[in-house]
């Protein structure tokens, strides 16, 4: 990791945590950071925002249906309160290669 990102994690027992299958890191400040599957089991799930990573190869319903669903609350405000027109607000990003002829993503750009 990188020690001055390393040193803004929060290690104490049972905080943040890493396994083979599930991280969570929480930081001192309060902010967490984790992963979320593409998967049924997440449904219902929420986020401020998200990076889908390859999302090429995410299945195109779980990603409709699953996935973006769980940004739909605003950010908390460090005071406390949510502003709904925050730019911020329910921010997803995007990283992918590029895709084949028969991915979803392909067949929107036409």
């Amino acid at each position: 990791m990188i020690p001055a990102l390393n040193n803004e994690i929060n290690w104490a027992r049972g905080v943040s945590k890493k396994s083979k299958d599930d991280v969570s890191y929480v930081f001192k400040n309060g902010s967490k950071i984790n992963i979320l599957a593409a998967k049924e089991s997440s449904r219902g799930q929420r986020r401020t925002g998200g990076l889908m990573e390859e999302c090429v190869l995410i299945d195109q319903t779980a990603l409709n249906e699953i996935i973006i669903p769980t940004t739909n609350v605003n950010r908390l405000l460090p005071d406390g309160t949510r502003h709904g027109e925050e730019v911020i607000n329910k921010s997803q990003i995007y990283i992918t290669t590029a895709g084949w002829k028969n991915s979803f993503a392909y067949d929107k750009l036409i």
